[in-house]
């Protein structure tokens, strides 16, 4: 009686979650090829929304739920909006790990909270990168995270009223990251995503990856 009492709350509320958000996307979740819980993401709007996450008991407190909201936030950071869900009120655990992602609570009804998430601004001064020379950044993956360390900044000559310089990044000797974009976190630049391309002067000890950057140069006349 109890499992088929929940079976038609589960059942009325995947309802409601079409007839609010009829343009969602429903995904389960699987672990190979066991399902051990469901994604429900709408992407219709200027939003990347995310209705609802659920994992099964025995999935639960594993990293699957914080790698599924990175891959999230690096989708909404690259296509540049925020992205947002609610969460019971009463749910101090799952506030919790939105807060641990750096969702803050933008409001509150009598039974969710709304919470949202955003990238920060990529830093665009060299200055901004030298004041954090040494200190460490992250990338997570699907089986990990790999962390690097800012190593060095660099001015390039200017040309044509552009200014242009370079962050060096460290890595580990594996794995090596193809190049791209990926959301970095840094703890006091915030969350952003980083054009980055592995480079000469790699070892069998570290990977090093550049990120170029152009900006107008200083008093350069407007185009």
């Amino acid at each position: 009686l109890r499992t088929r009492i929940l079976r038609q709350q589960l059942d009325a509320q995947r309802q409601s979650y079409r007839e609010r958000f009829p343009h969602a996307d429903e995904r389960l979740i699987l672990r190979g090829d066991t399902p051990i819980g469901w994604l429900i993401v709408d992407r219709s709007g200027s939003e990347l929304h995310l209705v609802d996450i659920a994992l099964l008991p025995g999935a639960r407190r594993q990293g699957t739920g914080t790698l599924i909201l990175r891959d999230l936030q690096q989708e909404a950071a690259i296509e540049e909006r925020p992205m947002r869900l609610e969460v019971l009120r009463g749910n101090v655990r799952a506030r919790a790990f939105y807060e641990r992602l750096r969702f803050r609570t933008t409001g509150e009804s009598d039974t969710h909270a709304a919470m949202a998430w955003r990238a920060a601004p990529l830093p665009a001064e060299p200055a901004a990168f030298r004041a954090h020379l040494g200190t460490a950044l992250r990338i997570d993956l699907a089986d990990g995270h790999v962390p690097l360390r800012i190593a060095e900044v660099t001015d390039r000559r200017s040309r044509r009223g552009i200014d242009r310089f370079s962050v060096f990044l460290h890595g580990p000797a594996s794995p090596m990251l193809p190049q791209g974009s990926y959301l970095l976190h840094h703890d006091a630049l915030g969350s952003f995503v980083l054009f980055i391309v592995p480079v000469i002067g790699s070892n069998a000890e570290r990977i090093v990856y550049e990120a170029c950057f152009s900006r107008p140069e200083a008093g350069a006349p407007a185009p």
